[in-house]
């Protein structure tokens, strides 16, 4: 569009010798389209060039030949012509509207080539640019957020084996307890019902007795061993942790914050939860809390912090062992060879709980990587665009440069 101006003389004179205004037109919509149909070319082959990166990046299972299929070949043709379009609109409608005369001298009155309009140009396409940067910093450092927040445990030093269910299991859960407990590098296990980092926290329907009455409170659940606060590294803020009781008269529970707050008690210790009504509507199985937790992130940091109630339970589900980070692979194979000697028939299946939650954010790792390549990307055509510019406009002040160096001025002074 830029570098059109530079043939103003050349309209000029091709109209004094009778060329009339519609063969000018059709050659520049000529020269325009296969202007653009080179571009066109040049970026489909860069596509397919890099389009195995680009997939494996995504890691999905995906085709080029796609993108050949007739929906996307009519897309193609609908881009081809808007950019014919817009960027031929300019020199057709404007250039050609200069008298021949004021042409030739190369005198182009305002009105026919406006520097705002090229000013806008730049503006808009380093503003674009700014815009996709900023977006790409806020998501990279949105990422590193994820993967640095404090979740309120020891999400490094956990191992978590998943039980099959079956009788076999029950039978030689405490067997293998004991087993796993000979290693110096493994030091407390729990076992829990739930699986942290899943977003499947079970929720649950208790009653708790407000003004004499029972209010429902619907709260998440997750049933757990003695040891679990401790293989979790959990902060107890008030009352104490679960410890080893005969059959008492109501089952412990510890809450956390949110649970605290969503239930509106102020000394929340020593306060009861009916759990369960026998079939005439008593209160069958009543909870005590014996304990508040700090809050921890037991789903995702895509969901916010939501009331929580550990209930001392020997239900399985999960084996959480806390271990020595450093010796992760040494204890993995302590413990399947362990596994397979109690167990063979059994598969073993474990992960470190921060891999666990670390799946969670394979979309926002994929959305940042793209990102920083398309902002490099959008950088490179912009500098382009700027080069491009640059050279345009130190073109059209040739005469002006030459003047100053003949008047005495440096190389520096016109830089």
């Amino acid at each position: 569009t830029v570098r059109s101006v530079q043939r103003i003389k050349e309209f000029g004179i091709r109209k004094m010798l009778g060329e009339n205004k519609r063969g000018i037109l059709i050659q520049l919509f000529i020269e325009t389209t296969i202007l653009v149909f080179g571009a066109f070319l040049v970026s489909l082959s860069f596509a397919e060039l890099f389009f195995p990166f680009f997939k494996k990046t995504l890691d999905q299972s995906l085709s080029f030949k796609t993108f050949y299929e007739s929906r996307f070949v009519i897309f193609w043709l609908a881009v081809f012509v808007s950019l014919t379009v817009m960027s031929g609109i300019y020199p057709i409608f404007y250039l050609t509207k200069i008298p021949a005369l004021n042409a030739i001298k190369g005198i182009v009155e305002k009105k026919y080539y406006r520097v705002s309009f090229r000013k806008t140009l730049l503006v808009v396409q380093f503003a674009v640019t700014l815009v996709i940067m900023a977006t790409t910093i806020m998501v990279v450092r949105q990422l590193i957020y994820l993967k640095s927040k404090d979740l309120g445990f020891d999400k490094k030093g956990v191992l978590v084996i998943r039980l099959p269910k079956n009788e076999e299991i029950v039978e030689k859960l405490d067997l293998l307890k004991s087993k796993f407990m000979e290693s110096p590098d493994i030091f407390k296990i729990a076992n829990a019902a739930e699986m942290l980092g899943t977003n499947l926290i079970s929720q649950f329907r208790f009653e708790v007795e407000q003004q004499g009455k029972y209010k429902e409170a619907v709260m998440g659940r997750m049933s757990v061993s003695t040891d679990f606060i401790d293989v979790m590294g959990l902060e107890i803020v008030e009352g104490s942790k679960f410890e080893e009781q005969d059959i008492q008269d109501f089952q412990p529970l510890i809450i956390n914050e949110a649970a605290v707050q969503y239930l509106k008690w102020v000394n929340p210790v020593g306060k009861q939860l009916v759990i369960s009504r026998d079939e005439e509507g008593n209160p069958l199985v009543i909870g005590k809390v014996v304990g508040v937790i700090k809050n921890f992130h037991f789903s995702s940091l895509h969901s916010k912090i939501s009331p929580l109630v550990l209930v001392q339970s020997n239900r399985i589900g999960n084996l959480f062992l806390s271990i020595a980070p450093q010796q992760k692979d040494e204890v993995i194979e302590y413990l399947r060879n362990i596994w397979q000697e109690e167990l063979p028939n059994e598969p073993f299946n474990h992960f470190l709980l921060n891999e666990n939650y670390q799946n969670h954010y394979t979309a926002e790792e994929t959305l940042a990587k793209l990102l920083v390549y398309f902002s490099l990307l959008m950088v490179l055509v912009a500098s382009l665009g700027l080069l491009g510019l640059s050279l345009f406009i130190s073109e059209l002040r040739l005469k002006e440069i030459a003047i100053r160096k003949m008047l005495g001025a440096g190389k520096w002074s016109l830089i």
